[in-house]
């Protein structure tokens, strides 16, 4: 077999003709790009398509190993699918060039002329075709996309629409419907980099701008993107980004299009684009731009991202992106953007290690308590050594790219742990605000930091440090966390062997030591740990933390010197079991009033802004439990007491709700020192069940006149309510339920619309059952009809109430939503039924037998009203899945409608879909069945009417899959 490349025609007939003469069982293999269709007799010719991305990206990465995977990436992207221009654009990348920049003039002048001769005006047109990532080929008519990119240079459209034709067949322009582009991008970033140099830069921004077509400048500034080393490519981004250009001068508001070309066209002037951003939160006093409120924040975050990770921008980026953090309080999308820049991989930026350092030092040492709380959490990051996922996209035009600063050695992993390591436990011993938290930051990494080979014997000493400087108990319950999750890590035998003497050394030793561990901790799914074995019928380890801290406190409750070191440390921080601590403090006390005064007075030094008053919520339940008139004398108290008024209803829940509570609920009340939301804690745990209903009512009585005390009566409403039969309540806390429906908020602002609606519906069962109920709802349905789609409220936010409604007081709901229906909206309105439909509507609740009773009322108006509404098919299942059947319904209206045409029209508009997933096609084939179901009805107008409805929906489902073959083909086969 002889194979011969570049193999021309001629040579290939030549070579045909010689291999016949010879005969035998001798062939000839020839390789060539360009085939006509004129082949010597008893040729096979095979065409090689594209080659797979995935065979691209292994072929790149294992002749080109410096090559990292975003490179790899971009590269496949721009080669589609042609190996040789792959292995070119990778060659480049090694000397440091853009991936757009295709040099090998062999191979170009092979890929476009291939075996024609040269046409220098076949190339004119696709180096102006080229300008965009794709156009559309379709009209050549005056204000087309071709007409446009022809006013660029000396040629017509109809003379582009020709030479793509002939580029078509050379498969240089590949076509999706209309659509098309000039591809491999590494041919049209080339050509593209030529048609510029050929123009003024002035003239092709301004062809673009002024043509209209917002698709074509986003086209266009699409292909910029690819050719930052183009000088004329830089001057046109120079003058669209300056303060006066039509994207620098309004960076703040840019409209969709404004903003996706500037997310093209940053990688051709990172720093003006980084310059642009600046200005704009400059500009903004006010902080709209950097708000969480600003919907395209994310877009430039992540822009920003992409230009820190050159280590010379990445100071500015920093700067400004943590302008965004601010305004989120530390908390959200900016923050985490922030935190990942100081990952040790997949940063996304090559700042050096010890320059990310000097910026945790510098909002570590901030006096603002925001900049202090990112700089934790930024600490953290920089510990963080497993389990690592961004969704941030590496790659930048086509600049190279890789996922940010790596540690090639394990030296280096070491160097950046020793560094970031090292300055948290310098804080860590310092006495500042923060070093509980850096503490508990260095805590939760041990267990990723351990079997890091080198930064064992770091840990171990920061370990001891923490530990000589004050018990550490957060790295001690890490340790056991390790020692009970890593067995299969056991082969380190050594590194095993040094983590079980760690933490033996940190194991508490003392009563104050397992207190601040047991009570002060905050990780309450850690506590697992600390089991020695594995039995199943074991407390868990919540469980035991849980009767160890309570224990504790009862040992500690005399140990005057113990209190004196721990009281004030759990009074000025946060801790999971404080509160049981507290109450084993007044379990164990010899003198409860004593203690508890010498409690409070410690408590009250603590400024109120960092106050936790956990541990004397504890002792109030403790004290109660076991003296309960002493500490209703103290409760008596603490009603006006100047610094615990307005955290009365938690001391009152903590000692327990019954009887002698509710006056003293009443008096702090009227003192009025207790914010309203804090009564929900009678709520909280069903605390209110020591009273009866109609102590109960009195306070809810009372709760309600205050500002926002209609809520708080729906909270604790709702869970008196919960799980208790219809018609189980007694009448006088249904007669309450029922009134709390005549003013209860439809908005609620500390629950969502799904959450508020549960909650009513709860209270509906009962407040709408028996008599009063269907008052209460007249009166609830007609306060949904009068604010339907005002201050945020809608019918649809009430799916469950309305169907408690419906199903209790069918005749009342029928009646507000119906009966005036025609004089509010009209004789062909609909209420229900457009919102409702792919949920339960509520109208389908109504019992049949009340509702065709209602219709018949005045049949002539309320049949066709609630046909329009109603639900005539329900979901069953069968051997294929699923089907619709006809509820009952359909035929008993139809029985008592006075005209049947107008009923059964009534019924046709319900069948159309307002709302679907998937194709509205399928959806409607389904309905198309259902109306099949009753083409041999008995009754002949309902035949008649079944016949005609199913030609109407074939002809709609004939037009649908046309729309949605046009819709998917113009979502699909666009470039873009």
């Amino acid at each position: 077999m002889f194979v011969l490349d570049n193999c021309p025609p001629t040579l290939h007939r030549e070579a045909s003709d010689a291999v016949k003469e010879v005969g035998g069982t001798v062939s000839v293999v020839t390789v060539e790009y360009d085939v006509r269709e004129d082949v010597p007799p008893e040729t096979n010719v095979l065409r090689l398509e594209r080659s797979s991305d995935t065979l691209i990206r292994k072929m790149v990465m294992q002749h080109h190993p410096h090559i990292g995977e975003v490179d790899a990436e971009r590269i496949v992207e721009f080669s589609d699918g042609n190996a040789r221009i792959a292995d070119a654009l990778a060659a480049t990348v090694q000397f440091g060039d853009t991936l757009s920049n295709f040099k090998d003039d062999e191979l170009f002048q092979r890929l476009f002329h291939q075996r024609h001769s040269e046409d220098g005006d076949l190339q004119s047109s696709a180096e102006v075709l080229s300008l965009v990532y794709s156009y559309d080929g379709a009209s050549i008519s005056e204000g087309s996309e071709l007409s446009i990119l022809a006013s660029i240079t000396d040629t017509t459209s109809r003379r582009l629409y020709s030479d793509t034709a002939v580029l078509i067949d050379r498969k240089l322009v590949q076509t999706r419907s209309h659509w098309l582009a000039v591809l491999p991008h590494a041919l049209s970033n080339r050509l593209a980099a030529i048609a510029l140099r050929k123009s003024h830069p002035e003239l092709v921004s301004e062809v673009f701008l002024s043509s209209g077509s917002e698709r074509l400048i986003k086209s266009f500034s699409r292909r910029l993107g690819y050719l930052h080393d183009s000088t004329q490519v830089q001057e046109i981004v120079h003058n669209w980004l300056r303060p006066e250009g039509w994207i620098g001068e309004n960076v703040a508001s840019l409209n969709n299009l404004g903003l996706s070309a500037l997310k093209n066209i940053a990688p051709v002037a990172p720093e003006e684009t980084l310059a642009a951003i600046e200005n704009a939160i400059r500009n903004d006093p006010d902080g709209e731009f950097t708000s969480p409120d600003n919907s395209r924040r994310m877009e430039f975050i992540h822009l920003l991202r992409s230009i820190a990770y050159d280590p010379a921008y990445f100071a500015r980026c920093f700067d400004t992106l943590l302008a965004f953090s601010v305004r989120e309080d530390g908390d959200g999308q900016a923050t985490t953007n922030l935190a990942e820049m100081f990952w040790i991989i997949l940063s996304g930026t090559h700042a050096a290690p010890h320059v990310r350092l000097q910026y945790i030092k510098g909002l570590i040492r901030h006096s603002d308590a925001t900049y202090r709380k990112i700089g934790i959490r930024l600490l953290r990051a920089s510990l963080k050594s497993e389990m690592f996922s961004s969704s941030h996209s590496f790659d930048f035009g086509a600049r190279p790219r890789d996922h940010g600063l790596y540690p090639a050695s394990i030296e280096m992993t070491q160097a950046w742990f020793g560094q970031f390591l090292g300055y948290a436990t310098e804080l860590a011993l310092e006495d500042n605000d923060l070093k509980d938290e850096v503490r508990g930051v260095i805590a939760s990494r041990i267990r990723g930091l351990w079997w890091i080979r080198g930064v064992l014997e770091k840990l171990e000493a920061t370990a001891l440090a923490l530990h000589t400087d004050r018990p550490w108990g957060e790295g001690w319950i890490a340790i056991r966390q390790i020692l009970k999750l890593d067995r299969s890590k056991e082969k380190d035998k050594d590194a095993r062997k040094r983590l079980m003497a760690l933490e033996e050394k940190l194991r508490p030793q003392n009563l104050v030591e397992k207190a601040r561990t047991y009570a002060m901790g905050d990780a309450n799914y850690d506590l697992e740990y600390l089991d020695e074995d594995d039995d199943e019928e074991a407390p868990s380890g919540y469980e035991r933390a849980n009767e160890i801290a309570r224990d504790l406190g009862k040992d500690i409750a005399n140990n005057e010197v113990a209190l004196e070191e721990l009281i004030p440390e759990m009074a000025a921080n946060e801790g999971t079991r404080i509160g049981l601590f507290g109450e084993g403090v007044a379990l164990g006390a010899t003198d409860l009033r004593a203690l508890w005064d010498k409690l409070c007075i410690v408590v009250r030094d603590v400024p109120p802004e960092t106050r936790n008053i956990s541990i004397l919520l504890g002792f109030i339940g403790g004290y109660y439990s076991r003296d309960s008139e002493a500490a209703k004398a103290v409760l008596d108290n603490l009603v006006e007491d100047e610094d615990f008024a307005e955290a009365f209803p938690y001391f009152q829940t903590a000692a327990g709700v019954e009887s002698s509570a509710v006056p003293r609920l009443l008096r702090s009340l009227d003192v009025g020192k207790a914010p309203i939301h804090s009564y929900f804690r009678l709520a909280i745990g069903r605390a209110h069940e020591g009273l009866s209903d109609s102590e109960l009512i009195k306070l809810l009585r009372r709760i309600e006149q205050e500002d926002g005390g209609m809520e708080v009566v729906g909270d604790i409403l709702k869970m008196r309510l919960w799980g208790t039969k219809e018609g189980a309540v007694s009448p006088e806390l249904r007669q309450l339920s029922q009134q709390f429906f005549e003013v209860v908020p439809l908005k609620n602002s500390r629950r969502s619309n799904s959450l508020h609606d549960q909650d009513l519906k709860v209270i509906a069962k009962h407040a709408m059952y028996g008599q009063g109920g269907d008052q209460a709802a007249h009166i609830f349905c007609r306060r949904l009809i009068e604010s339907d789609r005002a201050d945020g409220v809608y019918l649809w936010n009430f799916p469950a109430t309305l169907a408690s409604i419906a199903k209790l007081q069918p005749r009342a709901f029928l009646d507000e939503f119906f009966g005036g229906l025609i004089e509010r909206q009209g004789r062909n309105s609909s209420v229900f039924s457009r919102w409702f439909e792919r949920r339960e509507n509520p109208i389908t609740f109504v019992p049949m037998g009340v509702l065709i009773e209602w219709c018949q009322e005045s049949p002539d108006d309320r049949v066709d009203l609630v046909a329009r509404d109603m639900i005539f098919f329900q979901k069953v299942k069968d051997k294929d899945g699923h089907r619709l059947e006809w509820r009952d319904i359909f035929d008993a209206m139809f029985e008592i409608a006075p005209d049947k045409r107008n009923y059964l029209d009534a019924v046709s508009s319900t069948l159309r879909p307002w709302s679907w997933s998937g194709h509205r096609s399928d959806v409607l084939r389904t309905r198309l069945a259902l109306v099949e179901s009753v083409r041999d009805h008995t009754d002949p107008v309902v035949q008649k009417w079944a016949k005609a409805l199913c030609a109407e929906l074939n002809s709609e489902i004939e037009l649908e899959v046309v729309r949605e073959r046009d819709e998917q083909e113009a979502r699909d086969e666009r470039f873009e």
